[in-house]
């Protein structure tokens, strides 16, 4: 996919957590070694990483069920999955987890979802 031109992104699911955690903060400090300017802070880089998620022709989400799956977390991958679902994009994910495992550690308003999608738009192979 990459050598045929497409935009790929490569995100763990604890960068991920992070990501959406700090997708509100005014800090400028450096935390992340993206900030190319002093002015943009650690929130904008993270809302442009998550934005580039959502657009990107494929994207890879590595060790899902790994960190803490908040409902803010949760929410934000439950919108990732459906915008890319919905515009026919790839995502590629990993787990150590199973599917019923994944649906316990995420909050009960949207594992469901989040688990649907993944069953559906995926074709999983275990090893």
């Amino acid at each position: 996919m990459i050598w045929s031109g497409k935009k790929c992104e490569w995100v763990n699911a604890t960068e991920f957590q992070r990501l959406v955690q700090n997708q509100w903060s005014k800090d400028t400090s450096g935390q992340s070694s993206c900030l190319s300017s002093s002015s943009l802070t650690v929130g904008s880089e993270a809302k442009w990483r998550l934005l580039d998620f959502r657009r990107c022709d494929v994207l890879v989400i590595d060790d899902l069920g790994k960190g803490r799956l908040t409902e803010a977390v949760a929410g934000a991958l439950y919108d990732l999955l459906e915008e890319r679902t919905a515009n026919k994009r790839v995502t590629l994910w990993t787990s150590n987890a199973s599917l019923d495992d994944l649906l316990k550690m995420l909050p009960a308003d949207c594992g469901g979802p989040i688990v649907r999608r993944l069953m559906d738009f995926s074709k999983i192979i275990q090893l």
